[in-house]
């Protein structure tokens, strides 16, 4: 009853999530050139993990 509640995007991710997470992101942000510490890569991150 209790899992009707929570959705997909409600749990917490994993290791293998993250390292996947990881990898998309450094792709990502090394394709479009996005500067390390810029606000893009924060913004790029967040989009990531709410994926």
């Amino acid at each position: 009853m209790f899992r009707r509640y929570v959705k997909d995007y409600d749990l917490p991710l994993l290791g293998d999530d993250m390292d996947l997470c990881q990898k998309v992101f450094d792709m990502v942000r090394d394709q479009l050139d996005i500067e390390r510490g810029s606000e893009l890569e924060s913004e790029l991150a967040t989009n990531i993990i709410q994926f």
